[in-house]
């Protein structure tokens, strides 16, 4: 009886510190976030390094990068349109509350750091957890001048048993 008392209490534990294991360095954070939005809008020039996967996930191709996180993996991936995303994937575990709790605190850091005139919206695309994906965009109502500005977007995705926190960068539609 003991010795089930004690494995019971070892493996609540275990899968407490599981859930609780993301921890979120909020002044690394948001360095660079603001970093990230100013490279984008630079086409991330100088943050590209080697050629690391031909086709990765809906990307045409991956490129290391030099704006790394920490606690994240980070690449430059080109889309059919030659367009380069800043792409890091954050790994959070297997709770879902942990994940969005973690996304939440990343959004405040990316909403107090967004470019001025940028604004948050929120839309729907199938492979998001809860299908949402928040958006952060220049505003206006005139395309080509949203399309001119470096976007970014947040979204909580399931790969496998784990949440990952897949964070975006964007660099402008129009050159």
């Amino acid at each position: 009886m003991k010795k089930t008392f004690l494995f019971t209490l070892f493996l609540g534990l275990n899968l407490l510190l599981q859930a609780q294991n993301y921890k979120l360095n909020t002044e690394e954070f948001t360095g660079k976030v603001k970093a990230l939005f100013d490279a984008a809008k630079k086409r991330f020039t100088g943050e590209i390094g080697d050629k690391i996967a031909v086709k990765c996930g809906n990307f045409v191709s991956c490129y290391s990068t030099t704006l790394q996180f920490s606690n994240g993996l980070s690449v430059i991936a080109i889309d059919n349109d030659n367009i380069k995303h800043h792409k890091t994937d954050f790994t959070i575990g297997n709770d879902l509350n942990e994940a969005k709790n973690v996304c939440e605190r990343m959004r405040a850091i990316i909403k107090g750091n967004m470019p001025t005139k940028f604004t948050e919206k929120d839309t729907y695309e199938a492979e998001y957890e809860g299908y949402k994906i928040h958006y952060y965009e220049y505003d206006s109502e005139i395309f080509a001048q949203t399309a001119k500005q470096a976007s970014a977007k947040i979204g909580i995705k399931k790969k496998e048993d784990k949440y990952i926190i897949e964070l975006m960068f964007v660099e402008p539609v129009f050159k």
